[in-house]
């Protein structure tokens, strides 16, 4: 809380006894000896935390509003900038259709649900800020920040 809220992972207190819990979902090894690479798994319950776990849905909303503040207004162009911060590469056609795809059905969510909009966008939220496409663009960014192409270090 406070101005600790932003710590970055690597400040973590590490207690052996206690891991922190999300090192455990994501199989951080106990540090009982050296480990030359970790093993690589995949399960549901790390897309569950990555999906909402307050850690990664604060990431999400920050990425959210930095794509909302791009300064075109084309959504395509907001799309590519997305893609191309959460993967380093530009998406094809195909991926390209499916964020839209996402984006204007969260778009038209949050249109007939501002509420869970503003809950979303949160106390942050300024005047001047399309609540409605903001949190689009929250939920967009929570799916790139979830694909195994932006946790996963090849």
């Amino acid at each position: 809380t406070g101005e600790d809220r932003y710590r970055r992972g690597m400040y973590t207190f590490w207690r052996r006894t206690t891991p922190y819990p999300t090192f455990v979902i994501f199989d951080a090894p106990d540090r009982s000896e050296c480990m030359v690479a970790r093993s690589r798994t995949i399960t549901p319950l790390q897309a569950l935390v990555t999906m909402n776990e307050p850690l990664f849905v604060d990431a999400a909303r920050a990425f959210g509003r930095r794509i909302a503040n791009e300064e075109s207004a084309d959504v395509d162009k907001r799309l590519i900038f997305a893609f191309r911060v959460a993967v380093a590469r530009e998406p094809n056609d195909a991926e390209l259709a499916v964020l839209r795809k996402t984006f204007v059905a969260q778009r038209d969510h949050y249109a007939k649900n501002k509420e869970a909009a503003a809950s979303l966008v949160s106390a942050a939220a300024s005047e001047k800020m399309n609540i409605v496409e903001t949190a689009a663009w929250i939920v967009l960014a929570n799916t790139l920040l979830n694909l195994d192409e932006t946790i996963t270090r090849e």
